[in-house]
């Protein structure tokens, strides 16, 4: 199974973070599943605020470069 990075800005109106936090569970409930993420973006909205923060980007940036490192 890929990498698996959830990111859900908290303060988006259309999908609930009930709905991503479903997503990674059944994620990690998969047998295989080795490097999944959630992170949940307190002042993010529909792709907004928190998603354009530096560290954001380097969040999404990273998953993708351990993986091939390793």
């Amino acid at each position: 199974m890929p990498a698996f990075l959830i990111m859900h800005g908290a303060l988006g109106p259309f999908i609930g973070r009930v709905q991503s936090g479903r997503q990674f569970s059944a994620l990690l409930a998969h047998q295989g599943a080795t490097a999944l993420q959630y992170v949940l973006l307190p002042e993010g909205g529909h792709g907004s605020c928190d998603f354009d923060k530096p560290e954001t980007i380097e969040q999404v940036v990273s998953l993708p470069v351990k993986q091939f490192a390793s």
